[in-house]
C-alpha cells in the first residue's frame, strides 16, 4: 500500500509471469483471482480518501504493465 502524491491511496499487487499477455481478455483470465480478492478485501466505495486498486504484471520483456482494478473490470493504466 502506498500513498499518492497528488491525494488518495494505491494498493498494489504484483505479479510475474513467463507467458505473453496479448490483450485484455488475457489479462482478465491471468488477473481474475487477485481482481476478486481485491474487491473483497477493499471494497471500491468512495470516501475521503480515494482507494485505488491496481496489479503490475512484469512479463517476460521485463517491463511493467499496469492495470487498475474497477468495479467489473481490469483496465491498463500509464504511470510516468
Amino acid at each position: 500500500m502506498a500513498w499518492r502524491d497528488t491525494g488518495g491511496l494505491i494498493y498494489l499487487k504484483l505479479k510475474v509471469t513467463a507467458r505473453p499477455l496479448p490483450d485484455s481478455i488475457a489479462v482478465e483470465q491471468f488477473c481474475r483471482y487477485d481482481a476478486r480478492l481485491l474487491r473483497r478485501l477493499f471494497p471500491l466505495s468512495p470516501g475521503p480518501v480515494a482507494l485505488h486498486l491496481e496489479i503490475w504484471i512484469l512479463p517476460d520483456t521485463g517491463r511493467f504493465a499496469c492495470y487498475e482494478v474497477m468495479a467489473d473490470k481490469i483496465q491498463e493504466v500509464f504511470h510516468v
